[in-house]
């Protein structure tokens, strides 16, 4: 079994994650009073589970990143239906009615691709169920009302993915999408390169049962994590990057699809992607 290493965080870093995650015990109860912080509180839990993992304790992680995927299901569910107060169990508090509605703004395909692979890895078929009912439209309406310009192989990139979790059978319709829609290399953005293109680039040969195939691109895509999350990559000292949540994602399809593989990485801990199905 081969290993492919992790990086460090700084201490200054886990500290501050520290504090931020002793804060979210305190927040969860009453996020119903505050929208506008639950994509903040989304990507500080996967901070928290990354904390846990750096402590060698992984199985700690999983319930982090249950909230963080519900939080993210329930954030993209009042975007998207504002008018169906549907409640939403995250840890040990439901939340039904909001007291305002949570700014659309960062409801983008981006945010749901994260999302999704997060539910994924942990097997959160509520928060899947939530985000796959989420219409295209919707992530598209978004994506061309935003300030900043949403690359156009993010939408392929989600109906991959829904398409993969629903099992409608248009995965490969949907990749073949993604895969022309990515701009030339010399243009693309290091979350294509290192992230994006990598998972993708990992997912077809598991879904086609290539055992050897799917090692190879996993490695690629566990290094290039590395590359995009370590020192000297373009997002540096966050906790949430000791996770590679598609990596974790990937592994769980790969055991029920009966594709072995010869890594192992403290990117992707079996604790993870063995956690029970949450429903």
């Amino acid at each position: 079994m081969r290993r492919i290493e992790g990086h460090r965080v700084t201490e200054e870093r886990m500290a501050e994650a520290q504090m931020a995650r002793n804060h979210l015990a305190r927040r969860l109860p009453t996020l119903a009073e505050n929208p506008a912080f639950f994509s903040t509180f989304a990507g500080l839990a996967r901070d928290a589970a990354g904390l846990e993992v750096a402590a060698a304790k992984p199985e700690a992680a999983v319930p982090w990143l249950r909230q963080s995927a519900r939080v993210s299901a329930l954030y993209f569910g009042r975007v998207a239906f504002p008018e169906v107060q549907a409640p939403m169990q995250i840890g040990d508090v439901e939340i039904g009615a909001l007291a305002s509605s949570p700014p659309w703004t960062e409801a983008t395909p981006f945010a749901w691709i994260d999302a999704t692979w997060c539910a994924m890895a942990v097997a959160d078929v509520v928060s899947l169920n939530w985000l796959t009912n989420i219409p295209e439209s919707v992530l598209m309406r978004i994506a061309v009302s935003l300030p900043t310009r949403c690359d156009e192989y993010a939408l392929g990139l989600a109906e991959t993915l829904r398409a993969v979790v629903t099992r409608s059978g248009r995965h490969g319709d949907e990749m073949i999408r993604t895969l022309e829609a990515m701009p030339p290399a010399e243009t693309a953005s290091r979350r294509l390169e290192l992230v994006d293109e990598p998972a993708l680039r990992a997912l077809v040969p598991l879904l086609d049962r290539d055992s050897v195939g799917y090692t190879e691109s996993l490695e690629r895509l566990l290094t290039s994590h590395r590359a995009f999350w370590g020192a000297g990559g373009p997002v540096v000292d966050a906790p949430r990057g000791l996770v590679s949540l598609p990596a974790c994602a990937l592994e769980r399809l790969a055991r029920s699809l009966g594709v072995p593989q010869e890594l192992e990485s403290p990117y992707a801990p079996a604790a993870i992607w063995q956690a029970p199905q949450a429903t």
